[in-house]
């Protein structure tokens, strides 16, 4: 059992910026994260609209925030916070093998991918599907992205730029930005399908990942990997009916379809601020 006087979940934006304020102002702050610090920022092919940075690749952000955040030496823990409860005044926050202790929690935990209900989905090995690029250190492969979002033509342009053949999957038109749509189609080596809805996915007798098309038994497409970017929802950690003391949500968590980096960090901030005045301490400027 591990003792605090925060914890901060998360180590996006939100997470980050929330914890580098409370350090600030001389509070003890344990950040828990159960990926690397960074957050989804990590997977921007590029980001050009966090203030007070250039244009720069999305892990180049997210670099750029772990470095104030290491130079605060804030303790940092990689661990998946599954619960959390309160007992006698004090949040307990549970994990597989431990718990977290502590007066005051900041819940900067994201959101987690929207699992589409594709028959066989569930039975393909986890190593072929992914949810975000930068899991995903392949080159020279065929893949593909179902979806039709931002997040899908963004990470396209990633993929491509590794050298691979990347198929964008859609049923309907794109809703990503124009910018990227146009980055898009410039591209060799992206192909868009539109109109193609999914009836099942499965393993094939070459050991590619075969999708089977509705409305067309005959027609299947085989791919190395799957990339699935079919929306997000927060984090299970978001617990709306929560009106005790003590806790606060931040960042993609809570703020719906404003889900952008430069927002998450200043909603991190303004939670912290929140936080120090709500304990009668004096936030640093």
């Amino acid at each position: 059992m591990i003792f605090t006087q925060i914890v901060v979940v998360g180590a996006g934006p939100a997470g980050l910026s929330a914890a580098i304020q409370l350090k600030r102002s001389g509070l003890e702050v344990l950040v828990v994260e159960k990926a690397l610090p960074g957050g989804l920022i990590s997977n921007g092919w590029n980001v050009e609209n966090f203030p007070g940075m250039p244009p720069l690749k999305g892990e180049e952000v997210a670099g750029r925030l772990v470095e104030a955040f290491d130079e605060m030496r804030i303790p940092f823990v990689k661990d998946e916070i599954i619960d959390l409860s309160k007992h006698e005044g004090e949040w307990i926050l549970k994990s597989i093998s431990e718990e977290y202790v502590s007066s005051n929690v900041v819940i900067a935990a994201g959101t987690v991918p929207i699992i589409p209900n594709i028959q066989g989905l569930n039975d393909l090995p986890a190593a072929r599907i992914h949810y975000n690029v930068s899991e995903m250190l392949l080159t020279a492969q065929r893949l593909c992205i179902i979806g039709a979002s931002d997040a899908a033509y963004d990470q396209a342009l990633t993929l491509e730029e590794r050298g691979n053949e990347v198929h964008i999957v859609q049923r309907s038109i794109s809703t990503a930005l124009p910018l990227l749509q146009n980055e898009v189609v410039r591209c060799e080596n992206i192909d868009i399908h539109i109109g193609i809805e999914i009836s099942g996915i499965s393993i094939c007798d070459h050991g590619k990942i075969c999708l089977r098309v509705k409305g067309d038994d005959n027609f299947t497409m085989d791919f190395a990997h799957i990339l699935l970017a079919c929306g997000r929802k927060p984090s299970p950690l978001y617990r709306s009916e929560i009106k005790q003391s003590g806790i606060y949500f931040c960042g993609d968590i809570v703020n719906g379809l404003f889900r952008q980096a430069g927002i998450a960090a200043g909603d991190g901030l303004r939670t912290a601020m929140k936080l120090l005045r709500d304990i009668g301490h004096a936030p640093s400027n």
